[in-house]
């Protein structure tokens, strides 16, 4: 079973860059990752804050706001098992609730974040099923 390591873009050892969509405040990406077990290949994991359907309001607690990462494929094949993807375990359990409990993934106020994400490829087979936090550079 692999595990998951993330892996900063360049070589001074900052943090992947976050980005935030122009158009809504509640799309963001991760841009300059790395899954260095799999190769050198740069990608981008866009995620979104959970927002509650009636309110609008995102979900969350004191300083913190529960987020969704969606399946979304990575530019990495796992041997003969195919293409490999990551998603949120509320999308690997089809069930919303794991978002908002202890396996949600989350960003704080001050933009820290912290992933509880599945890494599958597509023969279906789990390769991994880890935690990763990020946070801002110093």
């Amino acid at each position: 079973m692999a595990s998951l390591i993330f892996v900063v873009q360049s070589a001074s050892y900052v943090s992947p860059k976050l980005l935030v969509c122009e158009q809504d405040p509640n799309l963001y990406r991760l841009k300059g990752l790395k899954y260095s077990e799999f190769g050198q290949t740069e990608f981008n994991l866009d995620f979104s804050v959970l927002t509650n359907e009636e309110t609008g309001e995102a979900e969350g607690g004191d300083g913190y706001r529960f987020v969704r990462v969606f399946p979304q494929v990575l530019p990495y094949e796992y041997g003969s098992y195919g293409v490999i993807s990551v998603q949120d375990i509320a999308a690997m359990q089809n069930n919303v609730a794991y978002a908002t409990s202890k396996y949600g993934c989350i960003i704080t106020d001050d933009n820290q974040l912290q992933f509880q994400l599945n890494i599958y490829v597509s023969a279906g087979s789990v390769v991994s099923v880890g935690i990763e936090t990020f946070g801002p550079a110093e």
